[in-house]
């Protein structure tokens, strides 16, 4: 159970990343 923990939180942690990474290059295109 603690694996799936884990990998929950890595995966919403890559969900955010993605989620800033795509704002900022949006950001970097649009000025």
């Amino acid at each position: 159970m603690k694996n799936l923990k884990y990998s929950r939180v890595i995966i919403n942690a890559i969900i955010v990343a993605s989620v800033i990474i795509a704002l900022t290059s949006g950001y970097k295109i649009g000025g």
